[in-house]
This record gives C-alpha cells, structure tokens and sequence, in this order.
C-alpha cells in the first residue's frame, strides 16, 4: 500500500493542547489567579471580566469605569441588525439557542464595524458645534456627557473631552482607558455588554407567530418577473 507523506505527517507537533489563560482543572484559574478562592471572593463580575480581557488584576477605579461603561454600551433595541435578526429568527420558530447564535454571529459583525470605523478618531473627535444642544453630537446623537456624569458619580476617572465625544466614541475612549486596546479586546467586551439584552429581547418574542412581525413595513408591492 503506498503511504503519502506530506508535510503534517513529517512535522513534530506538541503532543497535547495549551491553556495560555484559563485552567478549568480542579482548582480553576484565569490568568493565574484562582477563580473560586480568590477572584470569587474579591472580585467583581465586571472585575474579572476586564482581567480576562487584558491578562491584568485592574484596579477598583479601572473595574467601576469598565462596568459604567460596559452598562452604556448594553443599550440596544429591536431596531439594532443584530437584535432585529435574533428575535426575527425566534418569531420563525427557531429554538432559544439558535436565535441567540444567530444574534451573535451579528454582535460581533456589529462590533467590529464599531471598533474599525471609531478608530480614525480615537484620542478626539470634533466637539460638537454650539449649534447642537448640550449632550447632543453634530450627527444628531447623545454624546458621552451622561457617560461622564455617571463616572464622575461612581467616583471613577473620566477620560479628558470625554462629554464632547460621540457616545460609541466616549465608550471606546473608557475601554481604552482601562487597557482594552485591541480589536481582540474591543469586541468581545462589546459582545458581552450587549449579549444578555439581545437575548432578553429574542426571548420575549413568541416562536412560529410570524404573524406578529410588521411585514409590510416601509410598505411594498410586489410586481411579478416581467
């Protein structure tokens, strides 16, 4: 019998798997700490989060500002792609677990549009004109300004400018703050902000009542092939 050998057979390879961060043995760690012992005992969820995120124990001051603005940027509706095709899915009769993949599959496309398109002016962006009201950006939305003021009242480091930014940017500019750097950071910390409410909204939506979906809206008409 001929034996083809190429270059996967005629590589040595390591002979087992790698944990560079997380340890799900007896006693489980992340990043070296111990999640059960300490970690669960003097860590906040949004703490641990960040830990897993940049490979470093974060201040109080750098857990409060990650969790504010990890709360900032949960807010999302029916009206966002990626909660619009979860609950659509859900509404089609898919299962719980489906609809939620499918909503993530477009979390993470959403996210990183987010994070590519906000790069340009990360550090600043142009302030809004005094033609906009206070809290409102030159395209019309919020800008970081109640972002601000909730960091400011969690006593936490507010980022300079951070009430003139856009409110993606103002979120981002906090992310970076704490040590989210990368688009390897960046996302997934959007990912998770936004994950829980889109499966609260996708839940709430009755499986196989397609017919509580607004299908004519905007209004169309269909014209047969010619």
């Amino acid at each position: 019998m001929t034996v083809f050998r190429g270059p996967i057979e005629d590589t040595a390879w390591p002979a087992a798997l790698v944990a560079r961060v997380s340890d799900s043995a007896a006693s489980p760690t992340l990043h070296g700490y111990a999640i059960e012992t300490d970690l669960a005992r003097h860590y906040r969820f949004g703490e641990t989060m960040l830990l897993a995120l940049t490979g470093v124990a974060p201040t109080e001051a750098d857990g409060t500002a990650f969790e504010v603005a990890m709360i900032f940027a949960s807010a999302t509706d029916i009206r966002d792609a990626p909660v619009h095709a979860a609950a659509l899915a859900r509404l089609c009769g898919a299962r719980p677990a489906n609809a939620l993949a499918t909503g993530l599959v477009g979390l993470v496309e959403q996210a990183r549009f987010e994070v590519a398109s906000a790069r340009p002016a990360a550090g600043g962006h142009p302030a809004p004109t005094e033609a906009h009201p206070a809290g409102v950006d030159a395209t019309g939305g919020p800008t970081g300004a109640a972002l601000a003021e909730a960091l400011a009242h969690r006593a936490a480091t507010v980022p300079h400018g951070l009430s003139q930014l856009p409110m993606l940017h103002a979120i981002l500019a906090v992310l970076r703050e704490v040590g989210l750097r990368s688009e390897e950071q960046l996302i997934p910390a959007l990912v998770l902000a936004r994950l829980a409410p889109l499966a609260a909204e996708a839940s709430a939506a009755s499986a196989g009542k397609l017919r509580d979906y607004p299908m004519d809206v905007p209004p169309f008409q269909y014209e047969p092939p010619r």
